[in-house]
């Protein structure tokens, strides 16, 4: 066999033709760089024999897509104003409230008895329903207004508007009390001191699970079926707020729409920090079922 001679000048006919740098320089058997973009194999873009590797920052990364539409923030002091607006508003509900449970709630019958006023019957099922007609008004007023504030102002959400719909809760239902046993109760005083002895006559309504006053003389609480309003209220607030889609009371979002948040995986999910790297055909794992012709595939790897 002969062996053959190497050209001293490097210049061969090959060399001559494509010239230095040129595909002549590839290795036997690889074809030339075809301008026809390859096919995407499994997601991927698989670059022909020869062709430029993209760099990293050319890659087609995923996107974050954009969120709905969040109302704007406001400032401090307008979302604490307004938390106070709200637990006013809903204090002064106690009174349509109290009057419309002494409305749709039964009195309870009481006789007369020397110088005092006791139940006709030492158990009557008029004190349950007035419990129940209590409850039923102000959970369902505290559902009420916890969809509006959070429907109407979702831009002032945060802890105060909380703080406002608990306190205006606490507040409103201890009015809506006071002023729903008191409709009638100067009626009801009137023929206790002046009926004979004997009468029947309704008292007006009342609820036996309730506490309120003073701790220590000086901090006021309440106990009992006043804090329905005020527990359904804020419940379904935080719960709406839970759930949202918007990033509420989490500041800024690190991960503005149109930056990357990951590359491209090989298997197993998508982690932070992989760096894309370019592997020699034959020597990566497959794609989609298939493996990758002759020539780089750009992957990425934790590694």
């Amino acid at each position: 066999m002969s062996t053959p001679i190497p050209d001293p000048d490097g210049t061969g006919s090959d060399a001559a033709e494509d010239g230095p740098g040129e595909p002549g320089d590839r290795p036997a058997g690889v074809g030339p760089a075809s301008t026809t973009p390859s096919p995407a194999i499994g997601g991927w873009h698989v670059p022909d024999a020869g062709a430029d590797v993209p760099e990293p920052a050319a890659l087609a990364v995923p996107i974050i897509p954009e969120g709905p539409a969040e109302p704007e923030r406001t400032s401090r002091l307008s979302e604490i104003l307004l938390a106070v607006g709200v637990a006013a508003l809903i204090t002064a509900l106690g009174f349509p409230l109290g009057w419309l449970w002494s409305a749709a709630a039964p009195w309870i019958p009481a006789e007369k008895v020397p110088r005092a006023a006791v139940l006709a019957q030492p158990e009557q099922e008029q004190i349950i329903a007035d419990e129940g007609w209590y409850l039923l008004i102000t959970v369902v007023a505290g559902l009420v207004l916890a969809l509006l504030a959070w429907i109407l102002l979702r831009r002032h959400r945060g802890v105060f508007m909380v703080l406002g719909l608990a306190v205006g809760g606490v507040l409103g239902g201890v009015l809506t009390l006071k002023f729903g046993h008191h409709i009638g109760t100067h009626h009801f005083k009137n023929l206790v001191a002046n009926a004979p002895v004997g009468t029947q006559f309704p008292a007006p309504v009342n609820l036996r699970v309730q506490q309120i006053g003073l701790w220590h003389h000086w901090l006021p609480y309440a106990r009992g079926d006043v804090l329905a309003l005020a527990i359904t209220a804020t419940a379904l607030y935080v719960l709406l707020a839970g759930f949202s889609a918007h990033p509420s009371l989490r500041g800024p979002d690190p991960q503005q729409p149109g930056v990357p948040v990951y590359d491209l995986p090989i298997d197993g999910y998508p982690g932070p920090g992989t760096e894309p790297r370019a592997m020699e055909a034959g020597t990566g794992p497959s794609i989609g079922g298939a493996t990758g012709p002759t020539g780089p595939v750009v992957l990425s790897s934790d590694s």
